[in-house]
């Protein structure tokens, strides 16, 4: 009996995407799963798709469908999928507008995850795909990384921005990742907070290929519900990976630092994403930021210069 996986997606007004998403997980030639679609939508609309499209699948609980009244929140609906609905030994969450590319990606990392115990998760890249422009980009990689690798050196090239972090490619073990207490962050980053505890002292599997479409819109969380959150609590993700890298080291890198660091990298990576994408939502996070720490542009020429020597093993 192979070990089953659940496929937790989340959705929020997304009816004319979740049909994509959920075909793209049906079209896995991996069998044991089930789809759980944990929906926080104010309309009926995706109630009303899932009803009449996936009967069958209903029937079978091949899928669960579950519409939360009142909305439980981005967070709390990962939460509540994962430790209160999920069945699965292991789980990924494919966010109600991705989908998968690859139909043999669930078979693959379930292999990996069922031969290397010591393996907490895998992860693959990802596609972005800006739909203004119908355009699709395929993301960085993992720097020098492949195939079995520390968890604590893979973080360590995301910190300094060489490898990418793709939620909606990762395939965890589930009981770990409850031990663990995912999705208890309550912001835009809890997903690579979670996922870096669980590696932290473990191993993850890095597969070089792009398996899953990350769609960019207008109404994307990652820009709409960013500048929403309270400032206090922003970079709190920040905070939590300086903590593992300074007890991995055994020493501190300068704190103010590397908070300035993080700021500033946001700040880039946003910049990069407003000058392709041209999105009113970004441009108004950007200004936020800057708004907040006005003297973060003054900090460019420190960043990068710290950057290169903290790449060089000088500072951490």
């Amino acid at each position: 009996m192979t070990n089953k996986i659940t496929i937790m997606i989340p959705t929020y007004n997304q009816a004319q995407y979740i049909k994509n998403t959920i075909d793209s997980v049906l079209m896995q030639n991996y069998s044991n799963l089930e789809i759980i679609v944990s929906d926080d939508s104010t309309d009926n609309l995706t109630n009303e798709l899932i009803q009449n499209q996936y009967s069958s699948e209903l029937e079978t609980n091949k899928i669960h469908y579950y519409h939360n009244i009142p909305s439980l929140g981005r967070v709390k609906n990962y939460y509540t999928m994962l430790h209160e609905r999920a069945s699965g030994d292991y789980v990924l969450n494919l966010d109600g507008d991705d989908w998968l590319s690859d139909s043999k990606y669930i078979s693959e990392s379930i292999a990996i995850l069922d031969n290397n115990p010591d393996v907490m998760a895998t992860m693959a890249r990802k596609q972005h795909y800006y739909e203004l422009k119908n355009e699709f980009i395929d993301s960085k990689g993992f720097s020098h990384l492949k195939g079995i690798v520390s968890g604590n050196e893979y973080v360590w090239e995301t910190i300094l921005g060489k490898a990418e972090f793709n939620h909606l490619t990762v395939v965890y073990r589930r009981s770990e990742a409850i031990d663990n207490d995912f999705y208890t962050l309550n912001n835009t980053a809890s997903d690579a907070d979670s996922i870096f505890r669980l590696i932290s002292e473990h191993k993850i599997a890095l597969i070089d290929k792009c398996v899953g479409v990350w769609r960019l819109h207008e109404k994307n969380a990652t820009f709409t519900e960013r500048k929403k959150t309270n400032y206090d609590e922003l970079f709190e993700f920040e905070v939590n990976v300086y903590k593992l890298a300074s007890h991995k080291h055994k020493k501190e890198y300068p704190y103010k630092i590397w908070m300035k660091m993080w700021k500033t990298q946001t700040v880039i990576h946003y910049l990069i994403f407003l000058l392709r994408e041209k999105d009113k939502n970004i441009f108004r996070f950007i200004t936020y930021l800057l708004r907040k720490e006005k003297n973060l542009l003054f900090f460019l020429p420190k960043y990068i210069f710290y950057k290169k020597i903290s790449q060089q093993g000088k500072l951490l």
